[in-house]
């Protein structure tokens, strides 16, 4: 009698055959699901610009603003001065991949005044990179919602 120990050739075969198919699925799975996590991303950033951009009107007494590069991929915070213009007051960029589509506040902007309102309000909607479209929407009140 032989005592056999250690695997076969053909288990060692079947267990890398089973290893590589899972590893294909887990690769196209991660995939997909790293492309809407990006969009989400997206969405939370612009939202939370959105809110820091009212806080910043209530709390400085001036109007505020979010501009978007209608369609693209970046969105200035802006500042009115005296003069009613508005000042650039820094700049932020989506991640790869992502679009902004469009944004139907005057002049694809969205902006607070001092009391927190929205002046002009509105939506703004973004693409992610497999084509999932998703929208901020702000209130006239200033609130806003991610729409599903």
């Amino acid at each position: 009698m032989r005592n056999a120990s250690g695997f076969t050739l053909f288990e060692l075969l079947v267990a890398l055959s089973l290893a590589a198919v899972l590893s294909g699925v887990a690769i196209s799975g991660w995939r997909g699901m790293r492309v809407r996590w990006d969009l989400k991303s997206a969405l939370t950033q612009v939202a939370l610009d959105l809110r820091l951009t009212r806080m910043r009107s209530i709390v400085e007494g001036r109007p505020h603003r979010l501009h978007f590069d209608v369609p693209g991929s970046h969105y200035w915070r802006e500042v009115q001065q005296p003069n009613r213009t508005y000042r650039v007051d820094g700049e932020s960029a989506l991640p790869a991949g992502i679009q902004i589509l469009d944004c139907t506040g005057a002049g694809d902007a969205i902006g607070f005044q001092p009391r927190g309102h929205a002046s002009p309000f509105g939506r703004v909607r973004l693409r992610g990179a497999d084509g999932t479209e998703r929208e901020i929407v702000v209130s006239m009140a200033g609130r806003m919602r991610i729409a599903p």
